[in-house]
């Protein structure tokens, strides 16, 4: 009954090693096909011909224009002042009163280094005058306190929402012709 036993045992050793040769010949098999399937990579270049040299501007020097920053620019006096500034300043237009336009104008512009305002423009309008008359208030503001990135005063882009609101909305009249 040993010798049995002892004979099975010889018999699943052998089976399980001659399995794991068939594996490993596949596993070759199947490795040469997938490298033969990719093309080499090309070779390298024997020398590098340099065209043109550039050189990178230096982050402190650049006009470089922040969308957001640490500290944001204000208005002198900060918002209370602004809205009040804009309502001492905006004159409703007489062409958006007539033909009732109301609604938010929204205007586009740098605060620069200084606290100066540059590239003024308006990105979402009403029309009636309102585009106008939003950038001419923003064109004749004093000078903001402006933003900063790291301890740095520094150029930011700012959008401003202006409201025109009729407080008695007037209704065009339409004549009828027979």
């Amino acid at each position: 009954m040993k010798k049995i036993i002892l004979i099975l045992g010889i018999v699943l050793i052998a089976s399980c090693a001659v399995s794991k040769k068939k594996e490993a010949t596949t596993k070759k098999v199947v490795t040469q096909k997938r490298d033969e399937s990719i093309p080499p990579p090309p070779p390298p270049p024997k020398s590098i011909e340099i065209v043109e040299s550039v050189t990178m501007p230096n982050p402190d020097q650049s006009e470089i224009i922040f969308d957001v920053v640490e500290t944001m620019p204000e208005f002198p006096g900060e918002m209370d002042s602004l809205m009040a500034y804009l309502a001492q300043t905006i004159k409703y237009p007489e062409e958006a009163r007539e033909n009732g336009i109301q609604g938010k104008v929204y205007a586009q512009f740098v605060v620069n280094k200084d606290g100066s305002l540059s590239d003024i423009k308006v990105i979402r309008g009403i029309g009636g005058g309102c585009d106008e008359e939003a950038v001419n208030a923003i064109k004749n503001m004093p000078n903001w306190k402006p933003g900063t990135q790291r301890g740095k005063n520094v150029n930011v882009r700012f959008i401003l929402p202006v409201n025109f609101k009729l407080t008695e909305v007037r209704k065009k009249k339409r004549s009828r012709k027979n």
